[in-house]
């Protein structure tokens, strides 16, 4: 077609079996169809044209497609030039698709959608590249990638919506929007691979998924307002600059992937989505230098009472330190408590500041004050979650296993609740290992002598790439064999506190700062504190036991309630129990010995107060028929010459005989709790018997001195 000819096709279809030569312009209802392996396209305007042969097809020049372009079989090579798509595409595939070069350049114009592109994938970022890549497209004008898209140079957004699909798009130039956010529809990957500079630019900021910025690229955001929904991962240097925001809300939140090696300079903006704005949550910084002010976006300083906390272990009070100056600088891997408001609707914070990045530490201790009890608020210092399991990068130093969540009231925005995560068991079911970005959580530094110091340091090899890590999240319990046992007033049923017992083969008597985890007392007025009861009075929320071995475990259970009314006992889960193993809830003052796996609720009406020596857990291979008073057998184990006894009631006559029932041991026990007697006697088998107002209890127990 000659230049400024024109060729009207009349309706009908033209074969082509040769090349189409000349810079002319095609029109008609009609359409041109090529027919020849290997046959070129010139710098013709074409209206329909149809591609079918599987040799492919050339450009020899930079056509412009004002209809449809019908791939019937065959590749097109746009070669060094520009191929303008100003119609729409058909029949176009993976097998049937275009392929590029460092040299092409693909437009789109028209109007409307234009379909799905295809590009050549034999060699990635040659076949499948186009130099710079133009969508003009207006009326909401969209174009959807089907693979992945390699720009060698720039990727420009004038008009219309291009759609990702799920793909990448893998860019050596610059980005540049001058539309909108809406401009740009992602569920992929957009990769920065330039070894040198690039930039995110244009006159609107553009709404990524994941960002990836190559080794060797350095790429500058120049423009505010850009977005990133899930990963950013930089093996360069990303400058930010404060133009970009990683989003939160109610499906995931966006993070900084910990594995790159590589940098991000300059200020971001972090958001943090809650379910609900309502009362105080525990919160850390992900930013070097973040202030107090920097929440004032978030939470009503002018609130007649403290809305920000920091916690002081050494504190001879509650521990909880007023930290409302606004140029105080909140401490990488610290926790606080910040209130954020009296409204239930959810609520999405926003901070900004230079990201944390590489190996941090707390210095932590145990000074056993009253209160505070040798718990230390820590905070997660990174823009991504981290995980308490990591297998490398913690460093922990005289610091029990165990993590503890609080969660605000629904009632009173200054109480909450608490839950605890060890070893793989969540004392609630949600309470876990992964510990969100800005989630504060307390942590307790072991017992010793005191003051005892500890550490906590991490590295980015904790951190992990969970998009959707709420403030907490539902955990499983690992096939453990386990009783979940929650406590809650009648007319709260959405509120009740838990204690879980399970079983170890590695457990140990006593607190077992590996596999237990201590009991916070709740706030919350209307919901009370259930815990056990170790066998060296420590209070749990977690507690492990070795399998029984004998035929009786009796665990006592304590509570406090700061009100009266009717409560619920109820065993929420029993997993993984054997059958033969009977699992009994005790009250010793109504002498009522309940099956939880047959009858799991038990209700009783309480008083204000705190509650010991009354409810019990007992795990048993007799059924109901054989125990009398308190199962019949004595809670009891030995350590070499030493028996532990426990006694449920102010007062017991203790009582040792052996095998022959000569009594060779007898002591009166004051209080309720364990008690230790030394036992002077020869190695072999005696039976240990308490005499208490709840009845007569025996076991039989061993003593070996070695």
């Amino acid at each position: 077609m000659a230049a400024n000819s024109t060729l009207n096709d009349n309706g009908v279809t033209i074969t082509v079996t040769g090349n189409i030569l000349g810079s002319g312009t095609h029109t008609g209802t009609g359409k041109i169809s090529m027919t020849t392996s290997g046959a070129s396209i010139s710098g013709a305007t074409i209206n329909n044209l149809t591609l079918n042969n599987s040799g492919g097809f050339n450009l020899s020049g930079s056509p412009t497609i004002n209809g449809t372009l019908t791939f019937t079989a065959g590749k097109l090579a746009i070669a060094t030039n520009t191929l303008t798509l100003a119609g729409t595409i058909s029949g176009i595939s993976a097998s049937n698709s275009i392929t590029g070069s460092p040299g092409s350049n693909l437009t789109i114009t028209g109007t409307g959608s234009i379909g799905t592109l295809y590009f050549d994938q034999t060699t990635t970022g040659t076949t499948n590249n186009i130099s710079t890549f133009t969508l003009n497209r207006t009326s909401s004008g969209a174009a959807t990638l089907g693979n992945a898209l390699s720009v060698s140079t720039n990727l420009i957004l004038t008009a219309g919506i291009l759609t990702d699909g799920g793909n990448g798009i893998s860019i050596q130039g610059s980005w540049t929007n001058n539309l909108s956010t809406a401009a740009f529809v992602s569920t992929g990957t957009v990769t920065f691979n330039k070894s040198g500079s690039q930039s995110i630019t244009g006159s609107a900021a553009t709404a990524f998924n994941n960002v990836t910025i190559a080794s060797g690229s350095t790429t500058t955001i120049s423009t505010a307002g850009q977005t990133i929904a899930a990963t950013l991962l930089s093996n360069g240097t990303l400058n930010a600059g404060g133009n970009v925001t990683l989003l939160s809300n109610a499906s995931q939140t966006a993070l900084i992937d910990g594995s790159g090696s590589g940098s991000v300079s300059g200020n971001v903006i972090i958001q943090r989505y809650l379910d609900s704005g309502y009362g105080y949550r525990y919160v850390s910084s992900p930013f070097t230098a973040l202030t107090v002010s920097g929440f004032s976006g978030s939470v009503n300083f002018s609130d007649t009472f403290p809305q920000f906390y920091s916690y002081d272990e050494s504190a001879v009070t509650n521990g909880w330190v007023i930290d409302t100056v606004p140029s105080s600088t909140l401490t990488a891997m610290h926790g606080y408590a910040v209130n954020f408001g009296y409204l239930y609707t959810p609520k999405t914070i926003s901070v900004t500041g230079v990201v944390n990045n590489g190996s941090t530490s707390y210095s932590l201790f145990n000074h056993n004050n009253t209160y505070t009890l040798g718990f230390n608020l820590a905070g997660n210092p990174y823009p991504s979650p981290i995980n308490w399991n990591a297998s490398s990068g913690w460093t922990k130093t005289n610091i029990d296993n165990a993590l503890y969540y609080y969660d605000a009231s629904d009632t009173n925005r200054y109480t909450g609740t608490y839950s605890s995560y060890v070893s793989g068991v969540s004392s609630d079911g949600v309470a876990n290992n992964i510990i969100p970005a800005m989630q504060g959580f307390f942590i307790h530094v072991t017992n010793g002598t005191y003051p005892v110091s500890g550490s906590l340091g991490a590295t980015n090899s904790v951190r992990i790439n969970n998009l959707n890590p709420f403030y907490h999240k539902p955990s499983g319990s690992n096939n453990l064999s386990l009783l979940r046992l929650e406590a809650g007033f009648a007319n709260n049923n959405t509120q009740r506190d838990p204690v879980v017992v399970y079983f170890n083969d590695d457990a140990i008597e006593g607190f077992d700062k590996d596999r237990d985890a201590l009991k916070i007392m709740n706030t919350d007025i209307n919901v009370p504190s259930l815990y056990t009861v170790a066998t060296d009075t420590t209070k749990l929320s977690i507690q492990a036991l070795k399998f029984p071995t004998d035929s009786t475990i009796i665990i006592p259970l304590g509570l406090n309630t700061e009100k009266g009314g009717q409560l619920i006992f109820n065993a929420r889960n029993i997993e993984n129990i054997s059958y033969g193993l009977n699992t009994y809830f005790f009250d010793a003052s109504t002498g009522m010995s309940q099956n939880l796996k047959t009858n799991p609720m038990y209700k009783v009406s309480l008083d204000q107060g705190n509650y010991t020596n009354r409810f019990f857990l007992i795990f048993t291979t007799n059924d109901k028929a054989n125990i009398p008073g308190l199962i019949g057998e004595l809670n009891a184990y030995t350590k070499g010459n030493t028996l532990f006894v426990y006694v449920a009631t102010d007062n017991a006559e203790l009582a040792v005989t052996n095998m022959a029932g000569q009594v060779i041991a007898t002591e009166t026990l004051h209080g309720a709790g364990y008690h230790q007697a030394d036992l002077q006697v020869r190695d072999g088998i005696y039976i240990a018997t308490l005499l208490s107002n709840i009845g007569k209890q025996s076991k039989k127990i061993v003593i070996q001195s070695k």
